[in-house]
């Protein structure tokens, strides 16, 4: 029997599916999300931006991406002279921003203790950047440093 319209069409979809995951799997930006999430953009990834302002909409797309107002990323561009942190002398990546960096130590540990509180475990990139039920708490952290002081990272009121 010849397959029906829907059939046919199912499966084309199953195939650009499976076409688009393999192409974002292989792209720089989908291994260095990997990460921390191993899902592709797609619906899922909009429970990220449900309920936010535009700036923490933004930031946190920068952070997932790494194409932030940090230093490591402006360096590359000749936007800041140098990609360390001038706080700790290390690369100023999102890594460093979120985990390491001795400046913001205070609400880092205020970060801790909101996910340990809300049963969460301990800040660590996939935690903070893999987890949307965790934006709240990443947003309260980045409006607290005040590292990126022309967005309104204000967390959602829910």
């Amino acid at each position: 029997l010849p397959a029906s319209s829907a059939a046919l069409k199912a499966g084309r979809k199953h195939a650009i599916a499976r076409s688009w995951t393999s192409i974002w799997q292989e792209s720089r930006a989908g291994q260095r999300i990997a990460a921390f999430d191993k899902t592709p953009p797609g619906r899922s990834t909009l429970r990220w931006y449900e309920d936010l302002h535009r700036g923490g909409c933004s930031i946190i797309t920068q952070l997932r991406t790494g194409h932030t107002g940090l230093n490591a990323y402006l360096a590359r561009f000749g936007a800041v002279d140098s990609p360390l942190c001038h706080t700790c002398g290390e690369p100023e990546t999102v890594r460093h921003y979120l985990l390491t960096c001795r400046r913001f130590s205070t609400e880092r540990d205020d970060l801790r203790r909101a996910l340990h509180s809300s049963g969460r475990q301990k800040p660590d990139i996939k935690t903070l950047l893999g987890r949307p039920k965790n934006k709240k708490h990443l947003l309260k952290f980045v409006s607290a440093t005040e590292r990126f002081p022309r967005y309104d990272t204000s967390p959602p009121e829910t």
